[in-house]
């Protein structure tokens, strides 16, 4: 979900006018308030782009400036990178599973394991098990935007780039009394006309 409102945001960004994006407000001593961006300020003037022109004001004639800095740097939410168990507890944690983990191992068998694109692999997920309880629901992220909820799946992964391309997919199993399992399995694909 962060990364759809990320998107949004920046989708954003790009299709709304600078002046609006930067808010500074530049208030006159006749009462008339500019929503605009500051371009520079000096001891005799301020200039300032307001719909897409540069304008001047001397120093004079100016009430207030107020000004909101614009620093995308603050806005990019980098995150450190997260584990696969991790990964998997959020999507378990968002399809309302509980993550408490009582004997039960999520195990991921993939044949073939790397190839040349486009490959198409074989996923097995029945040998997880739960001590406590038996396997009711298989959720899988195959890292290429397919998922899918069966025991057996198959996944074709591709490659446009040089050299090899590294896919993490991932497997959330839980069980009849609630509990959650997570693993991973690295899928590497190359590029045969490369």
């Amino acid at each position: 979900m962060n990364l759809l409102l990320r998107l949004i945001f920046f989708a954003l960004l790009l299709i709304l006018p600078d002046n609006l994006l930067l808010a500074d407000t530049l208030i006159l001593k006749s009462g008339k308030v500019l929503e605009c961006k500051i371009l520079e300020k000096t001891k005799d003037y301020i200039r300032i782009e307001y719909a897409g022109q540069p304008l001047y004001y001397e120093n004079k004639y100016v009430q207030q400036i107020q000004e909101t800095p614009f620093v995308p740097e603050a806005i990019v939410l980098e995150q450190p990178p997260v584990s696969a168990e991790e990964w998997s507890k959020e999507i378990a944690d968002e399809k309302g599973l509980k993550n408490k983990n009582s004997g039960i191992k999520a195990v991921i068998l993939a044949h073939p394991s790397l190839g040349s694109s486009p490959l198409s692999v074989v996923f097995d997920g029945s040998n997880s098990s739960s001590q406590t309880g038996k396997i009711v629901s298989y959720y899988w992220d195959f890292g290429d935007g397919d998922t899918a909820d069966q025991v057996k799946v198959k996944n074709t992964f591709f490659s446009l780039s040089y050299g090899s391309r590294l896919y993490t997919v991932k497997l959330t199993v839980k069980d009849n009394q609630g509990n959650t399992a997570f693993a991973s399995y690295p899928i590497s694909v190359t590029n045969k006309n490369l």
